[in-house]
């Protein structure tokens, strides 16, 4: 088995070991329904956070394996998709901070738009290959939700750029099957990243009463209700993550697919997303599929840097060094 650093700990925590899909046809290979929420740090239901229900992605934890040790390379959103991409940490890959989102196949990114500072300069390296050219190669049919927020778009060839809020999940997943190929759909949900609900003209489900309000805030009924209006927002997640795992099912795939939740850093509150702190970088992970022990739970250390080779490796693809 082909593994490099922290991935090797994240491969053998699966029953089944991923070699087992090599020498498989592209339509023989498994889907992968990767749900990655932003800005949410390791708060769930399943681990007894107070206040909080997160039924869906509970289910996920209990019907696979959770990652509780989980930890992302930099604390903000592109270049947290830019390790995810390439396995690599961003002085490597070169994304260094946010970027522009140009949501839409490389085709229509216009002149003007290249143009733009960012776009030459804060964007993954050409000599690194991403998760999008990969599965590419392996025969994957590609759908990403809601934004790309990441630069060259032509590194991210995927067929279907899927609107925020649309019911285009399962279309997708059925035009895959149709193509009679694989899928790999990255579902972004835009949940908990700020504006929180504000709770004081829409309705909450989490009381400020029941929270338990980190050590380094000040315990105060502004503190109380800014917590509990984030936790609520972890909730308006889990409906789109309940939305998805629904289209799943729908779709009649959900026994070939590995479904990865994970959260692509910690939330905008002091000591969160942006810090080094372990708010910022401690994220949810969860991971289900054929061969993945439900139930399971592992307390290594692992990093989301790790998914890129783990996926390669769960599918029969080689590694790149």
């Amino acid at each position: 088995m082909k593994t490099i650093g922290f991935a090797a700990t994240l491969i053998v925590c699966f029953v089944v070991f991923p070699t087992a899909n090599q020498g498989l046809t592209a339509a023989e290979k498994p889907n992968i329904l990767f749900l990655l929420t932003e800005d949410q740090g390791y708060h769930l239901g399943a681990i007894g956070t107070p206040g909080l229900k997160t039924p869906h992605m509970d289910s996920i934890v209990q019907a696979g394996m959770l990652f509780r040790e989980a930890f992302v390379a930099y604390p903000v959103c592109s270049a947290s998709k830019a390790a995810i991409y390439t396995g690599l940490h961003n002085h490597t890959n070169g994304v260094l901070n946010n970027t522009v989102n140009y949501f839409k196949p490389a085709s229509e990114v216009t002149e003007e738009e290249k143009a733009h500072p960012l776009y030459r300069t804060n964007r993954i390296r050409d000599q690194f290959p991403t998760l999008t050219e990969l599965l590419q190669q392996q025969g994957y049919y590609q759908g990403v939700t809601g934004k790309l927020h990441i630069l060259p778009n032509r590194k991210f060839p995927y067929e279907e750029f899927i609107p925020r809020r649309s019911n285009g999940l399962l279309r997708f997943m059925q035009n895959a099957e149709k193509a009679g190929k694989p899928w790999f759909l990255l579902h972004t949900i835009s949940a908990p990243h700020r504006p929180f609900p504000n709770s004081d003209v829409t309705e909450i489900f989490v009381s400020p009463d029941e929270v338990d309000v980190p050590k380094f805030l000040p315990d105060t009924p502004v503190v109380r209700k800014d917590w509990a209006e984030y936790l609520a927002h972890i909730e308006n997640a889990d409906g789109r993550i309940g939305e998805a795992l629904a289209a799943l099912r729908q779709s009649g795939q959900e026994s070939n697919t590995l479904v990865i939740f994970m959260g692509d850093h910690g939330p905008a509150i002091q000591h969160g997303k942006m810090t080094m702190y372990d708010l910022g970088l401690r994220v949810p992970l969860a991971i289900k599929g054929a061969g993945v022990s439900p139930g399971s739970v592992s307390d290594e250390l692992v990093s989301e840097m790790d998914l890129l080779p783990t996926i390669l490796d769960w599918i029969g693809a080689d590694i790149p060094g």
